[in-house]
C-alpha cells in the first residue's frame, strides 16, 4: 500500500532504472482492456516516436499515476472513448520531459471542485461518490508523485463532457544496452498457466485490489475479492476457491492470522475460545481434508516477510505490484 503520510514525511524514495517507454504505456493498456471491453468503450493509445526507446526513470511510480487516472476514467465514463497519449515535451542533453494525458467522454467535474480534486480526500460531489464510488486519496497521491518526479499534475474538465487529466516527468536518456540481461525474452503467458483459476483476492488498498483484479480477469481467471481477513473467511465459506492471494497488512484481521485460520478450518485443528467460532466451525465443514494454495502479497521483499509467510502456513510470496507474467508464474506451480 502507498501511503500518503511516507510520501509527505520523506520515506518514499524513487527507484530508478532503464526501461522500454512505449513498452510500459502499452502493458498498461493491456490491464485494463477487459473492464473497457466490457463497458464497450474505445481505448486509444497514442505514444509520441520522439520518446527515446529506452529512459531512465522510477516505471513503478509512472506505472501508477497512469493506472489511477485511467480506472478513474473506466469508473465515470459510460459511453464514448478514451485516450492515453504520450509525447515529449522537452529535450535536453540527457533528460527528456514527457506529458502523459488520459482523457474521457465521461461525466465530467463541477468547475467548483476542480481547484481541490488534488486535495487529500477530496470527492467531486457526495451524490457522485454514492453512485460511482470515491477517488480516496487516488489523486492527491499522483500529484505528489508527479512533483517527486520534477513534474506535475493538471486537470481540464467539463461537468457532462468529459475530462482531461495531464502530468508531466522528467526522464533520463538510456540506451537498449543498459536494460536487463534477457528483458527482450518476455514469457509467453500462455505457455506459463493454461488454466483458468477461482482466485480469492484479498486487498484492503481499493486501487491495488482494482489493478489485481483486472490483471487477473484479463488472464482469463474468474476473481471474488475481499478487503480483509474477516470478509474473506465468510467469502471461503461460501464458494469453491482454487488459489487464495492474501495481502498481509490489513484492518480488522491481518493476512498472518487469516493464513492460520484457513490452515486449521482445513486440518480440523480449530482454537477452542474465538470470537470467530461459528464462522470458522461453517469454514472448516467447506474446506476440511483439503489444503487451498496460499500466496502472501506484500509491499516489502525482506526475507523475515517471507519467513514469517512461510509459518503462517502460506505456500508462496509476491511483492506488490506484481505484473502479469509474475502471478502467472506462480500459478502455474498449482495446476
Amino acid at each position: 500500500m502507498l501511503d500518503i503520510s511516507k510520501i509527505d514525511a520523506h520515506q518514499l524514495i524513487l527507484e530508478e532504472h532503464p526501461f522500454r517507454f512505449a513498452g510500459l504505456i502499452h502493458d498498461i493498456g493491456l490491464i485494463f482492456s477487459h473492464a473497457i471491453e466490457e463497458k464497450k468503450l474505445d481505448f486509444q493509445i497514442e505514444v509520441d516516436t520522439d520518446i527515446p526507446e529506452v529512459v531512465i526513470g522510477d516505471s513503478l511510480r509512472i506505472r501508477q499515476i497512469i493506472i489511477n487516472l485511467i480506472g478513474n476514467s473506466i469508473k465515470f465514463t459510460h459511453k464514448g472513448s478514451i485516450l492515453l497519449q504520450a509525447q515529449m515535451v522537452g529535450d535536453n542533453q540527457d533528460t527528456v520531459t514527457v506529458a502523459i494525458r488520459v482523457k474521457d467522454t465521461g461525466i465530467g467535474i463541477p468547475a467548483d471542485k476542480l481547484d481541490t480534486i488534488f486535495d487529500s480526500f477530496c470527492q467531486a460531489d457526495t451524490s457522485t461518490t454514492r453512485q460511482y464510488g470515491g477517488t480516496g486519496l487516488g489523486l492527491a497521491i499522483c500529484k505528489r508523485l508527479a512533483k517527486m518526479m520534477k513534474g506535475e499534475i493538471q486537470v481540464l474538465s467539463t461537468e457532462g463532457h468529459g475530462s482531461s487529466f495531464s502530468f508531466t516527468v522528467q526522464l533520463k536518456k538510456g540506451t537498449s544496452a543498459q536494460l536487463p540481461v534477457g528483458e527482450e525474452e518476455r514469457p509467453n503467458l500462455d505457455q506459463e498457466s493454461n488454466r483458468s483459476f477461482t482466485i480469492l483476492l484479498v486487498e484492503d488498498n481499493e486501487l491495488n485490489r482494482e489493478v489485481a483484479r483486472m490483471t487477473l480477469e484479463n488472464s482469463g481467471h474468474h476473481v471474488l475479492v475481499a478487503e480483509n481477513g474477516m470478509e474473506a473467511l465468510k467469502i471461503l465459506a461460501d464458494n469453491h476457491v482454487d488459489v487464495i492471494l492474501l495481502d498481509i497488512q490489513m484492518p480488522t484481521m491481518d493476512g498472518l492470522t487469516t493464513a492460520r485460520y484457513i490452515r486449521a478450518c482445513e486440518q480440523g485443528t480449530l482454537p477452542g475460545n474465538t470470537e470467530y467460532k461459528d464462522l470458522l466451525q461453517r469454514l472448516h465443514r467447506k474446506i476440511h481434508n483439503t489444503r487451498i494454495p496460499i500466496i502472501a502479497l506484500t509491499a516489502h521483499a525482506m526475507d523475515e516477510d517471507r519467513k514469517r509467510c512461510l509459518a503462517a502456513g502460506m505456500d508462496d510470496y509476491l511483492t506488490k505490484p506484481f505484473q502479469p507474467d509474475q502471478i502467472e508464474s506462480v500459478l502455474a506451480r498449482y495446476q
